[in-house]
């Protein structure tokens, strides 16, 4: 093995040196990250979360991020979270992102590639979950929260972090962690890095074991 990637497992893969960094789950939806803050929407916002009666940590709107202070965030992570935030309110969330991470904070995003669905639903449009639920959303739940606004590729989703500031060189595409065949995830890096190291911790998010970093619960 390249002795970059064992090096790149190493911050992942030490639990007690991944629980010291400080980690937000924004829009955690039903899934609850040990050692992170899972923030959800606020009650009347009808999230998934409450939809399941999950253990949420702090509630906030995206654009409003109160509870947490500047530069006060190692790690960001959204798991199909962006493509139900409405357009006008990308810039407030963006900037909010940007002011809690700490310089060299990692931002990492995932969300359906609408390049990836418009091509499965040209194969075989009957099968959504990979092409047409990639545009709109799940509606089976009748949650409004739970349908999409937009939709993003992987170079859109480059062009507009890279808008927001995120420096081009501090973007990186790893697989996706829930549909590989559908959806795209992105890394990025807040200015304050080395990309050398970005790249690393880019890396090990491909390497580790998923399921023991994120401990599901």
């Amino acid at each position: 093995m390249n002795k970059d990637i064992r090096q790149a497992s190493q911050r992942i893969r030490d639990k007690k040196k991944w629980e010291t960094l400080t980690k937000a789950h924004l829009g955690c939806g039903d899934v609850y990250l040990i050692s992170y803050t899972n923030v959800d929407m606020p009650l009347e916002a009808n999230a998934m979360s409450d939809y399941h009666k999950m253990k949420v940590d702090e509630r906030a709107y995206l654009h409003d991020l109160n509870i947490f202070e500047d530069s006060s965030v190692d790690v960001i992570e959204m798991y199909h979270v962006f493509e139900h935030i409405p357009p006008w309110r990308i810039s407030e969330t963006m900037q909010e992102i940007l002011r809690v991470l700490k310089p060299g904070g990692e931002l990492v995003m995932e969300c359906p590639d609408i390049f990836k669905c418009a091509m499965h639903y040209l194969i075989d449009s009957s099968n959504h979950k990979i092409s047409t639920m990639g545009f709109y959303g799940d509606s089976k739940y009748e949650l409004e929260s739970n349908m999409h606004y937009a939709g993003y590729s992987q170079e859109t989703l480059f062009e507009l972090l890279n808008s927001y500031g995120f420096d081009k060189s501090l973007i990186f595409t790893i697989p996706a962690r829930r549909w590989k065949i559908r959806d795209v995830q992105i890394v990025a890096f807040k200015n304050g890095i080395d990309r050398k190291l970005a790249r690393k911790h880019a890396m090990e998010r491909i390497i580790a074991d998923t399921i023991n970093l994120y401990q599901l619960k």
